[in-house]
């Protein structure tokens, strides 16, 4: 069974604000109430479907494909 409220005491710890939270704090939230819980969570990244990739993006992803660097994910909080 789920301690939903210890996910409730979770979130109102955390101080996000979950009316249009961003993917980074759902990551962040995600890994603060794994903890908690002592269970992983199922992640499932979101996006938005349907919008085309920049021109930079898409010659710098192809620079990271050629460099090897795509090989690692950075974390939530991102690089060093």
């Amino acid at each position: 069974m789920i301690d939903t409220k210890k996910i409730d005491e979770v979130i109102n710890q955390s101080g996000i604000n979950l009316e249009g939270i961003s993917i980074r704090n759902v990551g962040i939230l995600a890994g603060k109430i794994e903890d908690a819980l002592s269970i992983k969570y199922i992640r499932m990244d979101m996006g938005i479907p349907g919008l085309l990739a920049p021109d930079a993006g898409i010659e710098e992803h192809k620079a990271a494909l050629n460099n090897a660097d795509s090989a690692q994910y950075c974390s939530f909080a991102g690089t060093p």
